[in-house]
């Protein structure tokens, strides 16, 4: 069994890994969606439509909750032995800002292809049927795991 120092350890270990990734992403979806709304502002809409679907979506607090409880089990499975912890990075600073300019710099594009619905470009004769279902118009909607129950 692990001495309380060494669980200690290994939970700042994780959080420090962890959570700056998510501040950071979390981030750039609140500022992508900022400016969404600034140019939909722009361009005269007052709200863009709400994608319809006939599956059950969860609220907010509960995608926060099953969030918590993925990295809580993530970090069970860490102190468990099952696997390290996360050695990955996203690179450095450099990078990442680099990243970051050129994720801003392509939203534009991001909005004109969502407007016009030529949101699924990937999918030409070569490609057709080899891409994951992540980048199928229909995504996320077709997947278990949103059922609220």
């Amino acid at each position: 069994m692990d001495s309380p120092v060494s669980r200690l350890a290994t939970r700042v270990a994780y959080g420090a890994s962890q959570l700056p990734r998510v501040a950071w992403y979390l981030g750039h979806s609140l500022a992508m969606n900022r400016l969404a709304d600034l140019v939909r502002q722009q361009e005269g809409e007052t709200t863009r439509p709400r994608v319809r679907t006939g599956k059950p979506l969860p609220d907010r607090k509960r995608l926060l909750a099953d969030v918590g409880a993925l990295f809580r089990r993530d970090l069970a499975n860490v102190e468990a032995g099952i696997y390290p912890l996360p050695d990955d990075h996203d690179g450095s600073l450099p990078t990442l800002l680099n990243r970051s300019r050129l994720f801003f710099e392509d939203l534009p594009d991001v909005h004109r292809r969502r407007e016009s619905g030529q949101h699924s470009e990937v999918l030409d004769e070569e490609t057709r049927g080899k891409r994951p279902p992540l980048l199928s118009p229909e995504f996320p909607f077709p997947v278990g795991w949103l059922d609220d129950g």
